[in-house]
């Protein structure tokens, strides 16, 4: 599966649509106390989602968050769709491997994913990139992130991925 990030129009006046490039989103895994065990920074998509993965060691945690969030610079949002975090090398958690329960965001509302600034669901309105679902994360500034924490088994590597 795959995560891709789409990150959306700024009106400007008398100038028009401009693709504003947040500096600082971020797609990751960190601990419940949030410590950053891993994460990938992107910046503007004009083109549509984009696909990113990375490996994380989640060291002696028992749980994680999964998170995808921005520092927005204007009015900026990201969505996220098909995430994943799959155990490497061990016997899987769940029959595809995957530990991250409703990283497609297919299940109507927010179900265990939870807000940190502005945040939310869509299901059904032609934003998702497969399927009907997908998260969303939007402001003028601050910190804002979808995020969702999940069983992990301590000292493996999990892969994180999606659109």
């Amino acid at each position: 599966m795959n995560l891709l990030i789409i990150l959306a129009a700024t009106l400007v006046a008398g100038i028009g649509s401009v693709w504003v490039a947040a500096l600082l989103m971020r797609v990751g895994v960190r601990s419940t106390g949030g410590q950053v065990l891993g994460e990938v920074h992107f910046s503007a998509s004009p083109n549509g989602y984009t696909h990113f993965s990375a490996d994380v060691n989640v060291g002696d945690n028992t749980a994680a968050e999964v998170y995808a969030g921005l520092w927005p610079t204007g009015d900026t949002w990201l969505q996220v769709d098909s995430v994943s975090l799959t155990r490497i090398g061990a016997t899987p958690a769940s029959p595809d491997g995957n530990v991250l329960p409703n990283g497609n965001f297919e299940d109507v509302g927010m179900g265990s994913w939870v807000c940190a600034g502005n945040c939310g669901t869509d299901h059904g309105l032609g934003f998702a990139q497969s399927g009907q679902g997908n998260g969303w994360a939007r402001n003028t500034s601050g910190w804002n992130d979808i995020h969702r924490t999940v069983n992990v088994v301590p000292n493996r590597v999990y892969h994180l991925s999606g659109w």
